[in-house]
């Protein structure tokens, strides 16, 4: 579970460690505000081929490093100009993206005939259960990069006595008990890796290690105060897909498709350098190219468009499950890659996911959607994805 450093208030690191990029950023935390971003920065990865996971490592941990030594001297200087001084941080927290995590939702169930006490116990014995069938599941077997596996979240999310839901089951008996919890395993040596980065550049007590799914569910959920909605995060290489019902995380799938699946096709039909596509991708979407061009490019993403749609209406039935889904679809992507997504969703039949006729609201996540739940100093950089690990770091 992540822990919440409210009671430890104080300054920290946060880390979004994601697959083509990695963000980093200087937070104060107090019990009486809301986080306060002091300093902010992100370096991006640059992979015009399909990357190895070996080479994905290395280059999220070089990128890590980079990220590391700018706070150190940009934000650290930047602090002694501040009302916190020589202040430095002693605990870091790192939210990871695809492929750093393996995480899914699980539901157990446990029927009598006849009523049986619910004890903390209980409980927590049924979990520990759970947790070691997710571990021999088929999905951490076909995803897993690594033997050694190390547990970062177990997160009870809800409990239903009797189909009731109820914050204090301890001590109350039921015929029925359904419990929805949430997991993830980080690979160890990823981890490690990871560490060793960071402990080059700071002398950090410890080091906490999330998933962005969950992070994001939770940040969100309290940003904007929903109960239901999907989730839609795009990275650089894979696009997680969250559904949140009755304000649970209920269902989470991903598949292997991002920005980088559309930019490294420009790269290959257009022969050209993967940062001379990125800037192409960014203008084409910016409606600053010729028509000559943009229609060239039009036909070109039509292939990587058509893809990426085909998974997401496949992770939407699996959600899904046959019930209809909430009419809110919250997004978060590359600022560059923001509008394509956006009508990439927008132009999806919904009428298939859902019984009601409510239009369906898609919005990406930004900084100002956050509902000032992340405060920031002066210039300090808005990045929406550091923002929603500060919310979830600063707990309820």
């Amino acid at each position: 579970m992540f822990l919440s450093i409210n009671k430890n208030s104080g300054l920290a690191l946060i880390y979004d460690i994601g697959n083509a990029s990695v963000g980093g950023a200087l937070v104060m935390f107090s019990e009486e505000n809301n986080p306060k971003i002091i300093y902010a920065t992100r370096s991006d990865i640059s992979n015009q081929t399909e990357p190895t996971s070996g080479k994905l490592i290395y280059s999220i941990a070089k990128s890590l490093e980079i990220v590391s030594r700018d706070i150190e001297k940009n934000g650290l200087s930047h602090l002694k100009f501040t009302s916190f001084g020589n202040a430095t941080p002693k605990k870091a927290f790192c939210v990871l993206s695809s492929p750093w995590h393996i995480s899914q939702t699980r539901t157990i169930l446990m029927k009598k005939d006849k009523s049986f006490a619910i004890t903390k116990k209980l409980i927590d014995e049924l979990v520990a259960e759970e947790i070691n069938n997710f571990k021999k599941s088929p999905l951490v077997k076909e995803r897993a990069s690594s033997d050694k596996n190390a547990l970062i979240e177990s997160k009870v999310t809800q409990i239903k006595l009797n189909g009731y839901e109820t914050n204090r089951p301890e001590g109350k008996t039921a015929e029925t008990l359904q419990i929805s919890a949430f997991f993830s395993l980080s690979p160890e040596d990823v981890m490690n890796t990871f560490a060793e980065r960071i402990k080059k550049v700071f002398n950090i007590e410890k080091i906490y290690f999330n998933s962005f799914p969950l992070a994001s569910f939770a940040a969100v959920k309290k940003a904007l105060e929903r109960q239901d909605f999907i989730f839609v995060d795009i990275s650089g290489e894979t696009t997680d897909v969250l559904l949140v019902k009755d304000g649970t995380l209920a269902e989470i799938t991903t598949f292997p498709l991002g920005k980088k699946s559309a930019v490294r096709e420009l790269v290959k039909k257009l022969k050209t350098t993967n940062e001379e596509a990125l800037s192409l991708f960014y203008l084409y979407q910016e409606k600053k190219l010729s028509d000559e061009t943009e229609n060239k490019i039009n036909s070109i993403l039509s292939g990587p468009a058509e893809n990426w749609l085909q998974s997401f209406r496949s992770a939407m039935i699996s959600i899904g499950d046959g019930f209809s889904l909430p009419s809110t679809v919250f997004f978060t992507s590359d600022k560059d890659a923001e509008v394509w997504f956006y009508s990439l969703i927008k132009k999806e039949d919904y009428s298939q996911f859902t019984l009601t006729e409510s239009p369906f609201l898609i919005k990406p996540i930004d900084v100002s959607s956050l509902g000032g739940r992340c405060q920031y100093e002066g210039t300090a950089k808005r990045d929406p994805f550091l923002a929603i690990g500060a919310i979830f770091a600063s707990g309820e």
